[in-house]
């Protein structure tokens, strides 16, 4: 079981304890215009194309090609090693690094660039650091807490008559654009599906699907700002249509679980926690907790993802943010809503939180 429980350590200080524990004699990051997590988290910076940190027992710095590299890298990070281009980047990283015996390496690095290693010496250690990633600097969470709002006013900028008379596809593209007008890409592609899909998926790839009146519509959509990646999912009703009520009472339950949630929590209580609410709330309805949430903000998908059997026992660390997504099925129907949220020693704070009045707000919200 997983029961990570976090550090306060600085991230050279783990890395090196973690060269220390496997005997490593460095550890090569790799990092990537869309995906720079590792960079990110080590020094605060990303790559225009892609680049390596190395931490060594006593050094630290980048691997960069010498015409990408940017200026104020050479501040950011310990030293810089120039790479002359492309082509010769593989054979140039081992010309540097060819002669040690034990190599960590940490990200999805391209095999060109490691092709010259002899696989004795290349160490996977993505899972041992992983969890790292979780925990987050006070600055972190602020400049999360901004992009996530970001991405929430585009979602609540949408209404029920927004959808009407487009197609999936055309309602998606238009979204892209809102979306690309507050962020440097999407965290992913945006998910949107209505009428009876609904009935077998929230998760949906836009078609020419014409959206009548009736139509449930629902919405998965994120962008990176600032480097820093979000999430969430919404869904819109006709006024008159009764499966906005189930979808109110499902709120109603995921905003009550959110209010209980602090450090210290188990994710297994948290599916356990939602059980109870929904018992209460629905005679009959299954619940998947299998896809309930996960990290968020240096990635899309960070450690833990959750809920499954391995990870039961991870408590939620203080400052670190996470999605949290419960689906159900009622009456023939499945229906899902996100939030981003931060946990905190004595709570929770919703960052992508609803607006006052909507179908997504309980009453313990309105009254705060």
């Amino acid at each position: 079981m997983k029961t990570f429980t976090g550090s306060l350590d600085s991230p050279l200080t783990v890395v090196r304890r973690l060269l220390e524990q496997h005997k490593l004699d460095i550890c090569l990051f790799y990092s990537d215009a869309c995906d720079s997590r590792w960079s990110r988290w080590l020094f605060g910076i990303s790559p225009i194309l892609y680049h390596y940190v190395f931490v060594t027992p006593d050094s630290d710095g980048l691997v960069e090609i010498d015409y990408l590299a940017h200026a104020d890298q050479a501040t950011s990070a310990g030293s810089v090693i120039l790479v002359s281009g492309e082509n010769r980047f593989g054979e140039e990283l081992y010309q540097h690094f060819g002669h040690l015996s034990r190599i960590g390496l940490v990200g999805l690095a391209p095999y060109n660039h490691v092709r010259f290693f002899p696989a004795h010496a290349l160490i996977d250690v993505n899972q041992q650091l992983s969890p790292y990633l979780a925990m987050k600097a006070a600055h972190q969470v602020s400049a999360i807490a901004q992009a996530a709002q970001l991405c929430r006013d585009v979602a609540h900028s949408l209404s029920h008559e927004f959808f009407v008379g487009q197609t999936e596809r055309q309602a998606a593209r238009a979204i892209t654009r809102k979306l690309l007008e507050v962020g440097e890409r999407l965290s992913f592609s945006v998910s949107l599906g209505a009428g009876d899909k609904i009935r077998e998926t929230t998760v949906c790839i836009p078609t020419d699907y014409v959206i009548a009146e009736h139509d449930p519509v629902v919405l998965d959509c994120g962008v990176v700002c600032g480097g820093w990646y979000t999430d969430i999912t919404r869904m819109w009703f006709a006024n008159s249509d009764p499966k906005r009520d189930s979808y109110r009472r499902l709120c109603q339950a995921h905003y009550r679980v959110i209010d209980e949630l602090r450090a210290g929590i188990r994710l297994g209580e948290i599916a356990q926690r939602y059980t109870a609410y929904l018992d209460q709330t629905f005679a009959d309805y299954r619940f998947f907790p299998a896809d309930l949430g996960h990290s968020i903000g240096f990635g899309l998908h960070e450690e833990p993802v959750f809920v499954t059997p391995d990870n039961q026992e991870y408590v939620l660390q203080s400052n670190q943010v996470i999605t949290l997504e419960p689906e159900i099925a009622v009456d023939g129907w499945r229906y899902r809503v996100e939030d981003m949220v931060l946990i905190k020693e004595t709570g929770a704070v919703v960052l992508t939180n609803p607006e006052q009045g909507s179908d997504h707000t309980t009453e313990a919200q309105r009254s705060r």
